[in-house]
């Protein structure tokens, strides 16, 4: 993923491990390097972890199955040796960019100013003047989520029920199912809940994007790892109040100072959703 541009003077950012900082004006270094040493001492505990795979590895030396056993106890140890030196290398750019920043020495170029940070704001302009209820569609990744949803369970259920219904079949008799077997059963109707609960939560937040008030909230605080990246953010609404709250960047573009739209309902404002977890969109003047 590409860094971002810098939201404070739009210069061009740099990585220390997963987030973002400013080696021009200094934005979010200290809050970076933390992170950034946290997740490297973390990985002391992958070597604890390593040392109990070896102890017990030891243990079945004897094993006539000891050349698989290695195998399995090794094996996850190479991603975690990955991750450590990767780690390492991420904390000496960030420790020699700090060096050059203490001491006065500033990148030379810098990026031309329309590619300074606007992520989530661009079209909050445009959607102010939208009135309610605005046109709103369920978005790609909405759309995605529903059929996976629906495509994870169909495909469990489908197994399960082939399972049983040959139980069934060859010994006619509803006796034939175990108990776990009816454990199974209980969970595939539970599972069926996930597609409707996921559908209802789509609804939702297309009922607050049509007629919801809308505020730019601002981001104070961004967790970020490999897969995912949270904010917390907040914002004033209608009647004055400070509301706070927390939402999964699914753009992964967010990060401390930037801004980003909030829907809300003005007489509930703990009832909202931040644009950047929708799984809705407004439909701007122009689009398809």
């Amino acid at each position: 993923m590409p860094a971002p541009p810098c939201p404070k003077c739009g210069a061009a950012t740099t990585f220390a491990g997963y987030d973002p900082w400013c080696p021009s004006c200094g934005w979010n270094r200290e809050q970076a390097g933390k992170r950034l040493g946290a997740a490297t001492r973390k990985i002391w505990v992958y070597y604890v972890f390593a040392a109990v795979m070896f102890g017990a590895f030891f243990r079945v030396w004897n094993n006539p199955q000891r050349s698989t056993l290695l195998f399995v106890f090794v094996l996850p140890l190479v991603p975690l040796l990955l991750l450590y030196a990767s780690l390492r290398w991420s904390r000496g750019r960030y420790e020699k960019a700090m060096r050059d920043y203490d001491a006065g020495v500033r990148p030379d170029a810098s990026p031309p100013p329309t590619q300074a940070a606007r992520p989530a704001s661009t079209d909050f302009k445009t959607l102010l003047e939208i009135s309610r209820p605005r046109p709103v569609r369920v978005s790609k990744k909405g759309r995605s989520n529903l059929v996976i949803a629906m495509a994870g369970v169909a495909a469990f259920n489908i197994i399960f029920l082939a399972n049983a219904w040959q139980k069934l079949s060859a010994a006619g008799s509803f006796a034939a199912l175990s108990r776990a077997d009816w454990l199974w059963l209980v969970f595939a109707v539970a599972m069926l809940l996930i597609p409707y609960m996921t559908w209802k939560n789509v609804q939702r937040q297309r009922a607050l994007l049509e007629n919801g008030e809308m505020a730019l909230a601002t981001v104070v605080r961004q967790f970020s790892n490999r897969s995912t990246s949270t904010v917390q953010f907040e914002f004033q609404d209608a009647s004055g109040e400070k509301q706070r709250g927390l939402a999964t960047d699914n753009t992964r573009s967010l990060y401390e100072g930037m801004t980003v739209p909030v829907f809300y309902d003005p007489q509930n404002p703990r009832l909202r959703v931040a644009q950047c977890e929708s799984f809705c969109e407004v439909i701007l003047p122009g689009g398809e």
